[in-house]
Parts: C-alpha cells; sequence; structure tokens
C-alpha cells in the first residue's frame, strides 16, 4: 500500500499478538465508522466482510464466490467472483460501479515511481537481471529448485559479457537463493551474482528491481512489480494460472512458461495441493522424457 503512492491514509491492523489486534482493530473500526463507502479487495478473507459490516458504511462492495451466499445479506453492493477468469475483469468492476474509469498502466506506473521517487527505468551499466525465486507462505509449490534454476541459467543464454543477477526477496529465502548461487557459480564462474534476500526492505527492493533491464521469477509480488514498470520478463508457473492473474500490459516483452496438468490451478481451489508438495505442475515445465502428465493420477491417502 506504502507503496502505490495512491492512498491519502493508511491504517494497519497489527496481529502481532492477541491484545494488539483487538487495539489495533477497534482503532481502525472507530475511525472508519460510518465512512461513506468501504470497498473490500479480499476475495477468500471472512474477516474483511466482518469489519466492513462493523464500520456501518453507508456503501459496502466487495466480492463473493458460487460457495459464499452469506456475504450477500451483508454487502450492499457485490461482484461476482469468477475465479477461472481473470482477475482484474473483476477488480475493474469495483471502478464501474463507482462510475469511474480504470486508470492506464501508464498513469499508474508514474504513480508508482513518484511513490519510489524514482525518475524512470535506469539504465544501468551493466545487463542486470533481477530474479525473484521466492513466495509468500501461501503455495510454496509455486518455488523451483536450486537445481531446476540451474537448468533455467543454462537455457537461458546467461554467460553473456557484463551480465549481472541479482536476487531479491526476504529472510528466509536467503538461504535458497545462496544454494543457487552455488550451484550457478561452479557452472558460470565469471557470471556477477549478488544475493540481496533479507538485505533490504521492500522499498529498497524495488527501487533495485527499478535499476535492473529484466526479471526472472515465480509468480509473486516482485513479478508483478516487474511487469509493472516494463520490464522484460521470464516467469514460470505452475499452481496458478498466468491467464488468470496477469493483465496485459501494452509493448512489454515477456515469456511465460506454463504447461497446464489437470490438478493446476490449484491454489485458493483446493484447502492443500492434490499432489501433497510435490508440485507436479513445476516439474512438468523441467520434464524431457515423453512421459504423458495428463495420466497421472493424483489420490490423498
Amino acid at each position: 500500500a506504502h507503496t502505490l503512492g495512491i492512498f491519502d491514509r493508511i491504517d494497519s491492523i497489527d496481529d502481532s499478538s492477541l491484545f494488539r489486534l483487538v487495539v489495533t482493530t477497534l482503532s481502525c473500526i472507530i475511525k472508519n465508522f460510518k465512512t461513506d463507502t468501504v470497498i473490500d479487495l479480499e476475495v477468500y478473507s471472512r474477516l474483511t466482510t466482518i469489519f466492513s459490516v462493523l464500520t456501518c458504511a453507508m456503501n459496502r462492495i466487495g466480492f463473493y464466490l458460487e460457495s459464499v451466499f452469506w456475504r450477500k445479506y451483508l454487502n450492499t453492493h457485490l461482484i461476482f467472483f469468477q475465479r477461472f477468469s481473470p482477475t482484474y475483469y473483476w477488480y475493474d468492476a469495483i471502478a464501474h460501479i463507482l462510475d469511474a474509469k480504470p486508470a492506464s498502466i501508464l498513469e499508474c506506473r508514474e504513480k508508482l515511481f513518484r511513490a519510489l521517487n524514482i525518475n524512470k527505468i535506469k539504465e544501468g551499466r551493466f545487463r542486470r537481471i533481477a530474479v525473484g525465486h521466492g513466495c509468500s507462505d501461501l503455495s510454496r509449490e509455486r518455488m523451483l529448485t536450486s537445481e531446476q534454476w540451474l537448468s533455467v541459467f543454462e537455457k537461458y543464454d546467461c554467460i553473456q559479457d557484463g551480465v549481472e543477477f541479482i536476487f531479491l526477496g526476504t529472510k528466509g529465502e536467503d538461504t535458497l537463493a545462496d544454494n543457487v548461487i552455488k550451484k550457478i557459480s561452479v557452472k558460470f564462474p565469471y557470471v556477477k551474482i549478488s544475493n540481496y534476500c533479507g538485505k533490504l526492505s521492500l522499498i529498497d527492493s524495488l527501487c533495485i528491481l527499478s535499476t535492473s533491464c529484466e526479471f526472472w521469477g515465480i509468480d509473486s509480488a516482485l513479478l508483478h512489480y516487474a511487469r509493472f514498470m516494463g520490464l522484460k520478463c521470464l516467469s514460470f508457473w505452475g499452481p496458478t494460472e498466468p491467464s488468470t492473474l496477469l493483465r496485459p500490459v501494452p509493448d512489454l516483452e515477456e515469456t511465460v512458461i506454463y504447461k497446464k496438468v489437470p490438478c493446476s490451478p490449484c491454489v485458493h481451489i483446493a484447502e492443500k495441493p492434490p499432489c501433497n508438495g510435490r508440485n507436479i505442475c513445476i516439474q512438468n515445465l523441467f520434464k524431457t522424457s515423453t512421459q504423458d502428465t495428463s495420466a497421472i493420477w493424483l489420490i490423498n491417502m
């Protein structure tokens, strides 16, 4: 929210302890009590719907799913969220309800750069490629192994003179980054690689991302920021489906790697992955055999 530069005020709920959760929630409700309009951007959270009701807002705009009918009686304006259609259709519908027109990608990009104090995409001295190998705790089956990342580096011609790679992510992702870097350094000893995982804030990471000419990664926040910035992108997909999450961006140079298997997508559809974490969908991206993946039956015991 801080990075986008579109909010006049940000009220946060602190869930670090039960006491702080109760106090900050009450504070947020009081500050926003009887406000004109509440827009609930969450699709799957029940608590945000309850929070919207407790504000007693005149207009409460939110989503509902085919299996969640109780929201129909709590929100004043409802948008049906079809999970297998592009998500941006349903978010754009909020703007139409408010009789507004969604901003263009260029307008949004300018807002982002102003919020980050970035004048423009900077041309680095070297060919800099940012790597986003990690994701949130939700569906870590999206992640590639160090061996799979090595095969990516081998395939996509990273041994050119002057190439520089930077790994971005949280503290919990630095170990995997180190493992990937060790394997790559053995294969490509002359490639410059830096691991910034856990060493930078999100805003600092985005500032470094803006100095890159390219981004390689999985479905994560960094990928969507990179697309927002107009960087050339290479992305790998498995438990989530790119057609539902990637809004077309004019003039964006992008390579999306996705080979659908019968159980994909599973994120937000199943309580837990039907493969029990074996991420068959990601493994399928790197298969060299002629095995018919569609014949794999997934049975949870």
